[in-house]
């Protein structure tokens, strides 16, 4: 993401991948096209604020899978010493529920804002046996993609971080904390706050779910990932 921007589509370098892989083409992407492309994305962050900037988001479907397949992105962060900080939403069901509350919205792709006066409650979203399993085989491309970061271990270095455990301020604060020393490679304790505000759109799984007893009930839904992050959810907020 461009470091001043929040609104996803103009704030992502490299959204035209997503685009590719949406239309079934990411696995035509030369490796030539795609190091351009990643370096390209580091530079501009990096003219950005070269003092603050340390890198950019890159979903899971702007990575063609045959470079790393081949080995050819591990190689990439290896030789240029990228870190990577693997930012997962545990409970895929409000994955599915932002998509929902962009259309209750009209549109409008605005997730997180830093004015008040721009939060709109949506209603809940409806789900069947269709929208679990969506769910679940999001779950499943989560963890995919964790044992492909892990499989770069130890030739590139990873920190694991869901959006879960960041929402109370006392875990918050200490997962800033370990973020700065993993990039830095130096440990403040005094390090307590990230900078900048944003504030979410939404509640709670249970305010966005409807019937969500009976979804959380559900045979397939009972011992998932995303059963146990919004269990962590709803006990925080």
């Amino acid at each position: 993401m461009k470091p001043s921007a929040y609104n996803t589509p103009s704030g992502e370098l490299i959204m035209r991948y997503s685009k590719l892989s949406n239309q079934g083409k990411i696995r035509d992407v030369t490796w030539e096209e795609y190091q351009n492309a990643l370096d390209k994305a580091f530079g501009e962050v990096c003219e950005y604020n070269p003092a603050t900037s340390i890198g950019f988001k890159v979903m899971y479907n702007q990575i063609p899978p045959q470079f790393i397949e081949d080995k050819r992105l591990q190689t990439y962060f290896k030789e240029n010493n990228v870190r990577v900080i693997h930012l997962v939403r545990e409970a895929k069901i409000l994955k599915i529920a932002s998509g929902h509350d962009v259309k209750a919205r009209g549109g409008h792709n605005h997730h997180h804002t830093t004015n008040s006066s721009e939060i709109t409650k949506v209603p809940p979203m409806e789900w069947d046996e269709e929208l679990i399993d969506e769910m679940l085989e999001l779950e499943k491309v989560s963890l995919d993609w964790h044992d492909n970061i892990h499989t770069m271990s130890p030739l590139v270095s990873s920190h694991y971080v869901s959006y879960e455990n960041i929402l109370g301020e006392e875990r918050r604060k200490e997962i800033v904390a370990q973020i700065v020393a993993f990039v830095s490679g130096k440990f403040d304790p005094n390090v307590k706050v990230a900078e900048g505000t944003l504030l979410k759109q939404s509640d709670s799984c249970s305010a966005r779910i409807e019937n969500y007893a009976g979804f959380r009930a559900h045979e397939k839904v009972i011992h998932s990932r995303s059963a146990a992050a919004c269990d962590l959810i709803d006990m925080i907020v």
